[in-house]
């Protein structure tokens, strides 16, 4: 109901006789259907959009970001690294 029409019909009431007491509620408009995603919510976290999501976002922490670094050093040490060979000396 439009402000108008609210203040309109709010004032027919408040004079006529037979009314004890007027007052104009506001009612909240109709929420859409909430759509029933059970089969989602049965699957496994591994396979959920919503968690996949949540990993992509999550912070990571200091202790997972030093376990990452160590296995990540240990690979680049495991490496074979080659040195350049020095030319025959005249």
């Amino acid at each position: 109901m439009s402000t108008d029409a609210r203040n309109a019909t709010k004032s027919i009431l408040m004079h006529d006789l037979d009314m004890v007491h007027v007052a104009v509620v506001p009612v909240p408009p109709p929420q859409p259907a909430i759509q029933c995603n059970l089969e989602e919510i049965l699957k496994p976290p591994a396979e959920r959009q919503a968690v996949k999501e949540l990993r992509e976002n999550q912070k990571m922490g200091h202790f997972t970001r030093q376990m990452i670094y160590k296995r990540t050093e240990k690979e680049w040490k495991s490496i074979p690294k080659s040195y350049a060979i020095a030319p025959p000396r005249p």
